[in-house]
């Protein structure tokens, strides 16, 4: 395909060209800041090109805790084109180094996608934007041709712990989550850049809201991945930021 689409990199941007057809297979996985499609778990942000083919090989797309309104941006993305297919390096021998295309996140209402994008952009058409479609779940988006963030259909489902995580779980299959999307909204509403300064600062709100999450879930399969995932997080920031604190006290 001969359409010329744009990275952002550190120094600029970078152009490459679609190779109609093929897509990545690795599993996705969201440990929370990272949305990656690869076989390595502890990465940085960014893509990764093939040595030989300098086709699109692995990604790794940062998941803003900003936190907007993007249910009417979103409905415009879904009506917008979408070609299927791996970007590949127009000058392969060029450094390039990504550079990150969004600062918030937006996860629909029915638990279906997790959108990052950059707040500029949140007024645009479908006629303004176009998809990539890089894996069965996973799209790059593209306004004028410059790459400007992501969308992700059952995101949920891919949601790993933070540290410690075996590559043996079986993680990334599909599951019915249904009955716990509260939960997770919950949580990625409740946990935005505010909430971090909060949270420092012993917020009994963060704390009541965190203990609400993780009762929720104690009828759950902690064995489903994204399950235990979010129940380890919110015990987590519980047993750091308030549990300990009581002991000391």
């Amino acid at each position: 395909m001969s359409r010329d689409l744009f990275l952002n990199g550190l120094n600029g941007e970078t152009p490459v060209k679609v190779l109609d057809g093929e897509l990545l297979k690795h599993k996705i996985y969201w440990s929370f800041n990272i949305v990656s499609v690869s076989d390595e778990m502890d990465v940085w942000e960014g893509c990764a090109f093939d040595q030989r083919s300098h086709c699109l090989s692995d990604i790794f797309f940062y998941v803003s805790e900003e936190n907007f309104d993007g249910e009417n941006v979103l409905h415009e993305l879904l009506k917008s084109p979408i070609i299927c297919g791996l970007p590949y390096l127009v000058n392969p021998g060029k450094s390039f180094v990504t550079k990150v295309a969004s600062d918030c996140k937006y996860l629909s209402r029915d638990g279906r996608y997790l959108l990052c994008m950059s707040s500029d952009d949140a007024r645009c058409n479908a006629e303004d934007f176009l998809r990539l479609k890089i894996h069965d779940r996973l799209s790059m988006t593209f306004i004028n041709g410059s790459h400007r963030g992501f969308i992700l259909t059952d995101p949920f489902r891919s949601l790993v712990r933070f540290a410690g995580f075996d590559e043996e779980i079986d993680a990334d299959r599909p599951v019915d989550l249904s009955k716990f999307l509260d939960e997770f909204l919950g949580y990625f509403d409740l946990m935005d850049l505010t909430a971090w300064d909060e949270i420092e600062n012993r917020s009994p709100r963060i704390e009541s809201k965190l203990r609400f999450i993780r009762n929720g879930l104690r009828e759950a399969d902690l064995l489903t991945e994204p399950i235990y995932a979010l129940q380890e997080q919110c015990e987590r920031l519980l047993s750091e930021y308030y549990d300990e604190n009581q002991k000391e006290q």
